[in-house]
């Protein structure tokens, strides 16, 4: 991160070895990291992806002395936890798959205290970008448009977005529905199968 806002070189320095004691193998996670971390706020519609990316790195490099020691050795997730943090404190981004959350029960999850929970999260994350990735196109720009907006304006949004998929604002809403119940079914499926891998 050369930008003047992010981690001075010594705190950076610090990350990298929280990440993993050799030098070349903390980088690579790091990029891994950063890569993740700009798909997320982009799957998200975020503006500004990188800039959120960086604020996530400048959180993370700031917890490291008090995490340390307990956060399990795969680091990842916990930079995950972070943006998932970060969205939440955006208002727009509060609005964006809430719906969808409370009625798949993937929402609803409180900072952690045990750095296990940042892994459940994780898996969560992952469940549902590969449920998303299921869908078919044309579904998954649908569920993605309808819960990108604004709380103070959704409903003006969706009205637009019905208008533009040329469907009425019910029709709209009985496919959004069918399209969150796909994907709640599939992650829970998914869950499923998780938990009886572990």
């Amino acid at each position: 991160m050369a930008d003047d806002d992010g981690p001075d070189h010594e705190s950076f320095e610090a990350l990298l070895a929280w990440l993993d004691p050799d030098r070349d193998k903390a980088w690579e996670k790091y990029q891994a990291i950063w890569e993740r971390l700009v798909k997320i706020f982009t799957w998200r519609r975020c503006r500004n992806v990188e800039d959120l990316a960086g604020e996530v790195v400048k959180r993370v490099t700031r917890a490291v002395p008090k995490v340390v020691n307990i956060v399990s050795d795969d680091r990842a997730p916990y930079f995950y936890r972070v943006a998932y943090n970060l969205l939440l404190e955006m208002s727009r981004q509060e609005a964006r798959f809430s719906e969808f959350q409370e009625e798949s029960g993937l929402g609803g999850i409180t900072y952690p205290v045990d750095p296990e929970a940042v892994d459940v999260y994780e898996l969560r994350l992952r469940c549902l970008d590969d449920c998303l990735e299921q869908l078919k196109a044309e579904d998954r720009e649908i569920i993605l448009a309808y819960y990108q907006f604004d709380q103070k304006t959704k409903l003006a949004d969706r009205r637009r977005l019905a208008e533009e998929l040329g469907l009425s604002k019910s029709a709209l809403w009985t496919r959004v529905s069918r399209i969150r119940s796909i994907l709640a079914l599939c992650v829970r499926v998914r869950l499923d199968q998780e938990s009886q891998t572990h």
